[in-house]
């Protein structure tokens, strides 16, 4: 892809926009491969972001300027999960204090190992419900419209695979909500929805959350032509 004059591009995930997994080497992410269409490129994910940080950090989110804004969000937020996040954050913050390294160790061999017991104990809570979700997503939608000249793209949360729905019980049926509330963000807002229910989980995302190589690839080539050929919702 060649560099599309000084259009700049903007992406707010987490691990989803960062990682390739499994790692293989030459592996790129999406956003990778949009930044060499895009001059300009800027990449604001964080790995396990809540939508919510988004929502607190939205002057840098505006700062970034760019033409076009792709959300990736909600994988995070719409799991069950077995521990409130503020405490998730405190067992998995990362530092060699003596600490740190021994919270770790508690988390992944104790906490992580009674993961779906912990999860209906807390009666299969996920960290953001459905309606604050929709509240953020609208937030950082209908503000970088306010304030931007920029096209907003969202991008459907992968589906979680067996694996994920065993650990973390009643997620797919969570994830598949929180779809349907971005697809009628989009319908409000007038913005690019991308759906990703079609991918295949052993093809395209075999983690059961992250892509590989070939589904981020995928992604990328749905994204340019959502840019450059979709204009039903594009300005």
């Amino acid at each position: 892809m060649q560099p599309c004059n000084d259009k700049s591009i903007v992406l707010l995930s987490n691990s989803v926009g960062l990682r390739v997994r499994p790692f293989e080497t030459g592996g790129r992410t999406y956003f990778s491969r949009l930044n060499e269409y895009y001059c300009r490129a800027h990449n604001l994910s964080r790995g396990a972001s809540l939508s919510s940080y988004f929502v607190e950090s939205i002057d840098e989110v505006l700062a970034a300027d760019g033409d076009v804004y792709v959300i990736n969000l909600g994988v995070v937020d719409s799991c069950s999960r077995e521990i409130p996040y503020w405490l998730y954050k405190i067992f998995t913050r990362k530092s060699r204090s003596r600490l740190t390294s021994s919270l770790n160790f508690f988390y992944q061999n104790f906490i992580a190992r009674l993961r779906p017991l912990l999860v209906v104990m807390r009666w299969y809570t996920p960290w953001v419900g459905e309606d604050r979700f929709t509240r953020n997503i609208d937030f950082i939608v209908s503000t970088i419209k306010a304030n931007l000249n920029a096209d907003v793209i969202l991008v459907g949360i992968n589906s979680p695979s067996m694996r994920v729905e065993k650990a973390l019980p009643r997620s797919t049926h969570r994830v598949a909500n929180f779809n349907e509330a971005l697809k009628n963000l989009a319908h409000k807002h007038k913005v690019c929805y991308i759906s990703t229910d079609d991918f295949d989980i052993a093809e395209h995302y075999p983690d059961g959350v992250h892509f590989n190589d070939l589904g981020h690839a995928l992604l990328a080539s749905r994204l340019v032509e959502a840019i450059l050929v979709e204009k039903e919702y594009l300005s």
